[in-house]
């Protein structure tokens, strides 16, 4: 049966049939032992057919399997540590399903023992002080792959709907290719268009940034990253892939990526255009289910290149251009929570926005010589938006006498515009003395923007027993505001013997703002009149100054900082409306620690606390009224205090080599001081134009008493190797919110817990398939009388999957089913999300494919939310893409070795 009829058969059976197959495709079996009969797990062996190669390491009993192998002639690679390598060309017949190549010998390497000391065999994880390192030949993927399907095994790591990658709990914030960054901060950039085959191993690190990684010396909050190390024979060639689709209702796709790798010199070029919600489309991947709102059209391209341009100076960096327009259509119901009320807007809301970005983002590293380093690290980016809204808005206040409702409709229409420069240079001296390090790091940003806001807003009020009022209030806000931070470290650090050292470091932050606002309103002759009350010139300046004193050690299984900070700070202002000036200065005294302890090679434990000062924001500092929304006016508070917030967490990992699991838990805790949270006013009688609608002002001041904890852990147990996985993870969130109404204090208590599982199976040949479930009860109690409180539910039961069918077809599934309470009415929807697909592989060593996909075949795409912040408990259901089909062609191109 050819492609073109199998694709007719199967699109009518598609949502009735399970598929099932023969496994057609070879499975490559063998044993490797040494010269004395003893056997060798975790040898890396690989099998090379044409250009294409498939790894994979020996299990515990010594034995290996190679799946997905359509040659009948390929060449068998195996190697460890202490042994010389074997190579040897193996050919059998067609007709063979199961190839045994018997038991490997592999014959000692001498003049390696001289060198070497062997520390045992390769792991499928392990441990490196803040790294957590994968072998990706233990979790093999179907040729083709990209490195997310690889990632999305990866035991403590999570990818969600719309590509966020987080590992142990934290977002993935960029992506390295043997430790250079790979197109700056898009994770899925890398992680789409990198195919599975060319990557050796997968390291998540806490990255501490360029200065501690030089110092060794790791003090303030990390963020998480992914390294990927690229296989010795994968570091030149060339491989890329592309995609063409069109579908029903109009949908289209056309996607690409070229790669070329020579050495340290690395090219890719990627690009892109559809109307799907994708943000790239990659051979092989599953079509997923979308979890963007909206519809969203948009165009984008890159570059990412790398060269060594001599020993001495390597460059590398990324350009990024995208446009997108997009609509999104909901509804939202809100409730504020106070001792004598309560406020409840219900919305219906329909906006559209178009953007336009460039990125430009590079880095070059200069070895002056053994003992010198400089990295200078410019960045620009343009950005230019166009956003309009429609709101439809009833609003009710109950509890109150009379009951006032306002029935209204606001349409806005923003323009922004805002070009930023900001770049870094690093400079690092390495004294002859061993431990003795100087590191001085600069930098500068610079960020303006200006906006264009026209606000037109039309409100009903009624009474119970009253007359109604109709009221109007059309308003421009012009907005031109210009920031700039500078920002310069010096660290030196200091051997007292072999085991520790200490340093000082001391840094400077300057950040300055300047912003002129000027609000207009016009009557319905178009005539502009500008409201002074709501105008104004506003400057403020925030210095902070960090001075510190670490002490490190650091022996076989412990490392350990501490250090003392102190840091002073000020905060200072003018305003032009009402004529004014503030200055606020303070004194923290900070306390840091970090420890790590590593029991062995696949358990260790890591603690660490730091403290932090954060300033206020523009629109919090700005003692003028704010109508943008004018239901929901916002007046600032120049007499705002920095927030000081101190953290601890704690982390504890572990990986059984005999049995294949992994566990993960951390757990994390936080406490702010002169919090900024927002006091919400039940008060209008100074705001004439909209003196009778219902309003609720949001004004600013500090409190204390504002704390959080928060828990996540991941356990993961293979069977059968890995053939089967499950996992378990689960976590627990706290946060003690403090916010005021009409003046009055609130605590809000919100607790979240969540627990999910999923079963993972891997028959090669056969079918892949994940089936999960995850439970979430968001709870929130509040302290003010009335039993005002809220609590929700949510189960999400998911499958996803692919089922193959002889050496070229693949039908692949996935489907999302929700089960939603506690939402407010009107708004809480159970959708059943399912999309299946048809996949025809063509050519030599299945380079093509030929896709039939369907998505959302119930027609029940949804998104919906449920958030609390403060005494606001909001939710929101919005659409999302609908039912449609795709017909694909997609191309893989791989060749290596030039």
């Amino acid at each position: 049966m050819n492609c073109t009829r199998l694709l007719l058969f199967v699109t009518f059976l598609l949502a009735g049939l399970a598929a099932s197959a023969q496994t057609t495709h070879r499975v490559v079996k063998g044993m490797v032992r040494d010269s004395t009969g003893l056997l060798l797990p975790g040898a890396s062996v690989r099998l090379v057919i044409a250009h294409d190669t498939l790894s994979t390491i020996t299990h515990d009993d010594g034995s290996f399997d190679i799946p997905h192998v359509t040659g009948s002639r390929f060449s068998m690679l195996v190697y460890m540590m202490s042994y010389a390598g074997f190579k040897q060309d193996y050919s059998f017949p067609e007709k063979d399903s199961v190839v045994l190549v018997g038991t490997i010998i592999l014959q000692p390497n001498v003049h390696q023992l001289k060198a070497v000391t062997v520390k045992g065999a390769a792991m499928a994880v392990s441990f490196h002080g803040d790294t957590v390192e994968y072998s990706t030949a233990a979790y093999p993927v179907r040729a083709g792959s990209s490195v997310g399907e690889v990632v999305k095994r990866l035991p403590g790591v999570d990818v969600d709907h719309s590509g966020k990658v987080t590992a142990q709990g934290k977002e993935i914030t960029r992506i390295r290719v043997n430790g250079k960054d790979f197109f700056g901060t898009d994770v899925n950039k890398a992680l789409k268009n990198l195919p599975a085959d060319i990557i050796d191993k997968l390291q998540v690190i806490d990255d501490y940034g360029d200065a501690a990684n030089l110092s060794g010396v790791k003090t303030g909050v990390p963020q998480k990253i992914i390294n990927l190390t690229l296989k010795p024979d994968k570091q030149n060639g060339a491989f890329g892939n592309a995609t063409l689709a069109g579908g029903t209702s109009g949908r289209y796709l056309g996607a690409m990526n070229v790669n070329r790798f020579k050495g340290e010199r690395q090219l890719s070029v990627v690009g892109d255009f559809n109307n799907t919600n994708a943000a790239a489309f990659s051979f092989g991947d599953n079509g997923g289910i979308s979890g963007s709102d909206g519809s969203t059209l948009s165009h984008s391209a890159g570059i990412n290149y790398r060269d060594q341009f001599s020993k001495k100076l390597m460059g590398y960096g990324s350009y990024s251009y995208s446009d997108s327009k997009s609509l999104v259509t909901g509804v939202t119901a809100q409730q504020t929570i106070d001792a004598s009320y309560v406020n409840i807007n219900n919305q219906n809301n329909s906006s559209a926005a178009t953007n336009k970005s460039h990125n430009l983002n590079y880095n070059l590293e200069y070895k002056i010589d053994t003992l010198n380093f400089l990295k200078i690290s410019p960045n620009l980016s343009w950005n230019n938006g166009d956003a309009g809204s429609v709101s439809q808005f009833h609003i009710e206040q109950n509890n109150l006498y009379p009951i006032k409702i306002s029935d209204g409709t606001t349409n806005s229409v923003n323009t922004t515009k805002s070009p930023s420069v900001n770049g870094t240079i690093l400079y690092n001296h390495r004294f002859l003395k061993k431990g003795r390090n100087l590191n001085i790091t600069a930098t500068y940003s610079r960020t303006d923007s200006k906006s264009l806001q026209d606000t037109r807003t039309l409100t009903h009020i009624g009474y119970v027993d009253s007359v109604d009022l109709d009221t109007s209030l059309h308003q421009q806000v012009n907005s031109n505001n210009g920031n700039n931070n500078v920002m310069a470290r010096l660290s030196y650090t200091a051997p007292i013997d072999t085991f520790s050292l200490l340093e000082f470091n001391y840094s400077f932050n300057s950040a300055s703002s300047n912003t002129l606002r000027e609000t207009w309103n016009i009557d319905p002759a178009a005539v502009k009149t500008r409201v002074d009350s709501q105008s104004n010139r506003y400057n403020y300046l925030f210095i902070t100054q960090r001075l510190s004193l670490n002490y490190n050690l650091k022996l076989k299984k412990h490392n350990i900082t501490v250090g003392l900070t102190g840091q002073p700070l000020v905060l200072s202002g003018t305003s032009t409306h009402p004529d004014f000036s503030t200055r606020k200065t303070a004194f923290n005294f900070i306390p840091t620690a970090r420890y790590t302890y590593n029991f062995n090679n696949s358990e260790a434990f890591s603690m660490n606390y730091n403290g932090s000062s954060s300033q206020p924001g523009f629109m919090q500092l700005m003692p003028v009224t704010d109508l943008s929304n004018p239901q929901y006016p916002v007046v600032g508070n120049p007499n705002l205090k920095p927030e000081f917030t101190q953290s601890v967490g704690l982390q504890y990992r572990r990986f059984d080599m005999k049995k294949g699991n992994t566990f993960f838990i951390n757990i994390n805790g936080s406490t702010t001081g002169n919090r900024i949270v927002n006091n919400i006013i039940n008060d209008s009688a100074h705001l004439s134009q909209m003196s009778n609608t219902v309003i609720q002002e949001t004004r600013y001041l500090n409190t204390n008493g504002a704390y959080m904890a928060n828990g996540y852990y991941s356990y993961a147990q293979p069977f059968f190797n890995r053939k089967f996985t499950t996992t378990l993870t689960g976590g627990v969130s706290y946060n003690n919110n403090i916010s005021y109404t009409n003046d009055l204090r609130q605590l809000g208590r919100n607790w979240v817990w969540s627990q999910g599982a999923r079963l993972r199976v891997n028959l090669p040949d056969l079918i892949e398939a994940e089936l999960s479930g995850t439970y979430v009860n968001n709870r929130t109690l509040y302290s003010t009388p009335g039993g005002y409180n809220s609590t929700t539910h949510s189960i999400v039961l998911e499958l996803y999957g692919k089922n193959y069918i002889g050496k070229h077809f693949i039908v692949g599934y996935n489907g999302s089913k929700s089960i939603n309470s506690g939402y407010s009415s009107g708004v809480g929807v159970n959708p059943l999300v399912v999309n299946l697909y048809l996949e025809c592989q063509l050519l030599n060593g299945n380079k093509a494919a030929i896709r039939l996909q369907g998505f959302d075949l119930f027609n029940e795409n949804t998104g919906v939310y449920h958030t609390v912040i403060g005494p606001v408990i909001t939710d929101t259901r919005n659409n999302r893409l609908s039912r449609y089909f795709l017909l694909s062609f997609s191309y893989r191109l791989q060749q290596f070795g030039f």
